[in-house]
């Protein structure tokens, strides 16, 4: 019984302190419309405690590469560009990065950037 009781709330603890600032925005969607000129994108996500950050490829209709956070995506190609594990990620309420022109001249690139729980 007791043993229960520690576990019921190391589980609630750790999930307490784990949840994003604002819970109904997890993620945020960026569309870019000339993939050949820089772009810099503020993303207003925020999360207190272990939280997953990353990018994912949502639509590529670019004519060439791009290269999304280090990761090249043929014409077309969609999928997670990059996650990973943080301790709260970003203390302010937005943050920002560029998005960085590689081969693609024309297209749509729509990005999902997302925050949640780890």
């Amino acid at each position: 019984m007791k043993t229960g009781l520690i576990i019921l709330m190391a589980i609630l603890f750790s999930r307490a302190c784990s949840k994003p600032k604002n819970i109904n925005t997890h993620s945020y969607i960026v569309t870019i419309t000339e993939p050949d000129k820089r772009k810099e994108i503020t993303i207003p996500l925020h999360c207190e405690g272990w939280c997953v950050r990353g990018v994912r490829v949502l639509e590529n209709t670019t004519n060439d590469s791009i290269l999304i956070w280090r990761k090249y995506f043929a014409p077309g190609q969609t999928g997670k560009a990059f996650s990973m594990e943080c301790y709260d990620c970003h203390v302010s309420t937005v943050w920002t990065t560029q998005y960085i022109p590689y081969k693609a001249t024309k297209g749509k690139i729509v990005l999902e950037w997302f925050l949640h729980p780890g």
